[in-house]
């Protein structure tokens, strides 16, 4: 079996990896690698839970199910929910089963099976993938997010999946049509799980077009960049015409806070010393795949455009001050700086043949022994500090969330998660009050159930004061909005003007956007594309 070596065309594939040299047992071989899958299957399941951000999501779900698609409240359509991906596989699952708790956590663990049987062809020797596992169950960053509820395990599955096709498609003697095309469709699948991903990706993308230019006809060039664009295509057209705008929600209430860059640059200071702090393996793995990248980039240019997607995604963090979920943001910059770990061992071990031994002993002994890894986190783990605004989410909610709560419950139990923010949310759907203004609006959302109107200052379910700035202290992640004079009342009595009048006008276009049924008006088409290109921006920036 030839090795894996991660090259163009030009180089030379090594002979034979160490392992193979002295002969391999088949039989031995998979027994190992079903050992690997094995332990990530018992720690998935040990460590499994749900956050509370995605009961924003979940909301969202039974609102599509119960006939008022896919919005938070049901008088307004917003989206809520950063990956349009993750949403509607949860809706499709759905209609099989009601149970979205169990159901998120069947969907991350057939993720993470995904992700491992792609790697796993990608690394095929059998001391390399057992390398790989401890990799994963050294870092929180990464493992915390394979289950919680959010995409990231999607998001780790199109990542393998991007790696294996670029892999193979730069290291092929003869890259054809049917090589090109997974890759960049890949990117473009990746983008509809979020965004923001794009930026690991961009630079492998931008270097396969510019290195098979020439390779390829227009006519198959044009087929290649249809296939690739139509994902994103199709859900932005959508988008656009349901909703009004062209990103989810998210982005405009945690990125339009009118917060200077400079206080945003250095609070993610804050997110890279928590991650360092209390998970230090992420970044100092991180690190050194960038560096693999570098080191290697003479021999092939494709390894540094790799690195060079970590290094943008990084700068990425730094500019909007890092997030409030400690080392989630770092977890698929990992994954990838992982995969150039390994794909450049088999050359490292040629010229340092002690390494292996050294990054086998130093990666076991560090998920044995570390203060807290995925390996060894315990099922009463819990922590509630938040420490300059990052907190480590999963031992906030994992008490009361995660897959031991769910099967330790007693029969007849109401609650699950049977939390503070559940309880309050279930008394406001039992109490006779229509509208509530909540900042966690997740598990309260969840449990009000969905004919109540929730308006989060936060600005995450709400498309107008998504567009306001923010005004006082503020969190990353969590930018509270001042609720403008007759906002309140104007919900409560389904009409009614606010006191201002700049802030009026641009409120009843986003009712126009939002809440218009006719889709296709002049005036909403209209105003679809003047908010989408900052045209009302004056009326909300000079107030």
């Amino acid at each position: 079996m030839p090795s894996i070596v991660f090259c163009t065309h030009e180089m030379n594939i090594p002979k034979k990896h160490p392992d193979q040299a002295a002969g391999s047992n088949p039989k031995h071989n998979f027994l190992i690698i079903l050992g690997v899958f094995f332990l990530q299957v018992v720690v998935f399941l040990k460590n499994a839970w749900i956050s509370e951000d995605a009961y924003i999501l979940f909301r969202s779900v039974e609102q599509f199910h119960a006939g008022f698609g896919p919005v938070w409240n049901q008088y307004e359509r917003v989206q809520t929910f950063t990956s349009p991906l993750w949403y509607w596989l949860l809706v499709l699952i759905h209609f099989f089963s009601q149970n979205l708790f169990v159901n998120t956590l069947l969907l991350s663990l057939v993720c993470l099976t995904l992700t491992l049987l792609l790697l796993q062809r990608l690394f095929p020797q059998s001391y390399i993938f057992v390398l790989l596992g401890f990799f994963l169950l050294a870092s929180n960053a990464f493992f915390d997010f394979t289950s919680s509820g959010l995409e990231n395990g999607l998001a780790y599955l199109v990542i393998a999946g991007l790696v294996y096709a670029y892999h193979q498609l730069t290291t092929s003697q003869s890259p054809s049509f049917s090589q090109v095309t997974p890759f960049l469709l890949g990117v473009g699948i990746l983008v509809c799980v979020r965004h923001d991903l794009l930026l690991l990706f961009l630079p492998a993308s931008l270097y396969v077009i510019g290195r098979f230019w020439r390779k390829l006809s227009i006519g198959q060039w044009l087929i290649v960049g249809f296939v690739s664009l139509l994902p994103l295509f199709a859900w932005s057209v959508f988008s656009v015409l349901y909703y009004g705008l062209l990103f989810p929600n998210t982005f405009y209430a945690k990125l339009f806070t009118g917060i200077e860059k400079t206080a945003l640059w250095s609070r993610s200071f804050y997110y890279f010393r928590s991650s360092f702090t209390h998970d230090p393996i992420t970044l100092m793995v991180i690190a050194v795949g960038i560096g693999v990248g570098l080191w290697n980039w003479k021999k092939s240019f494709a390894w540094l455009v790799l690195a060079g997607g970590i290094c943008l995604h990084l700068l990425y963090i730094v500019s909007i001050g890092g997030d409030f979920m400690q080392g989630r943001f770092f977890s698929y910059g990992y994954l990838l700086a992982v995969c150039l770990i390994l794909l450049g061992f088999p050359t490292l071990l040629q010229k340092f043949p002690p390494w292996k031994n050294v990054l086998a002993s130093g990666l076991v002994a560090y998920a044995l022994l570390f203060v807290h890894t995925p390996l060894n986190s315990p099922i009463s783990y819990k922590n509630l500090d938040v420490i300059d605004g990052v907190a480590d989410e999963r031992g906030v909610y994992y008490p009361f969330t995660s897959v031991f709560q769910y099967y330790a419950r007693k029969d007849g139990d109401f609650f699950l998660p049977d939390h503070p923010l559940s309880l309050d949310g279930y008394h406001f759907h039992q109490s006779d009050q229509q509208v509530f203004v909540h900042g966690n609006i997740g598990l309260f959302g969840y449990f009000a159930g969905l004919d109540k109107i929730i308006i989060d200052p936060n600005g995450l379910s709400d498309p107008f004061l998504a567009q306001l700035p923010i005004e006082g202290e503020w969190r990353v992640g969590h930018y509270f909005r001042k609720l403008p004079a007759g906002y309140l009342e104007n919900i409560q009595n389904s009409g009614g003007s606010l006191e201002n009048p700049d802030l009026d006008t641009f409120y009843h276009v986003i009712i126009l956007v939002t809440r218009d049924k006719n889709f296709f008006s002049p005036q909403r088409l209209q105003a679809i594309w003047k908010l989408n290109t900052g045209s009302y921006r004056y009326l909300i920036e000079d107030r």
